[in-house]
């Protein structure tokens, strides 16, 4: 029998969306134009779905997903619950 996984999200909501910004910096992204789909896999707390959520310049509809609800930033994404294990 497989033990229960336990969450590991990191639970401090600045430094998510500080971890937001850094991708936002380094995909480029600060001076882009328009609307994008964005998918956080592992999402976590929210933080970083959150942050891309809330940007006004790009604009971006998330969707967030993870195999355990952790989220402390619940609004401005939709959030699908993964089962545990995916049989193909």
């Amino acid at each position: 029998m497989t033990p229960a996984r336990l969450p590991h999200a990191v639970m401090d909501v600045p430094s998510r969306s500080h971890k937001g910004l850094k991708i936002k910096q380094m995909l480029d992204l600060s001076d882009a134009k328009g609307s994008y789909d964005l998918l956080e896999i592992g999402c976590g707390n929210g933080g970083i779905s959150g942050y891309f959520a809330r940007s006004e310049q790009p604009t971006f509809h998330v969707t967030a997903v993870d195999v355990i609800d952790n989220r402390v930033v619940t609004d401005g994404f939709v959030f699908i619950p993964m089962p545990h294990s995916i049989s193909c």
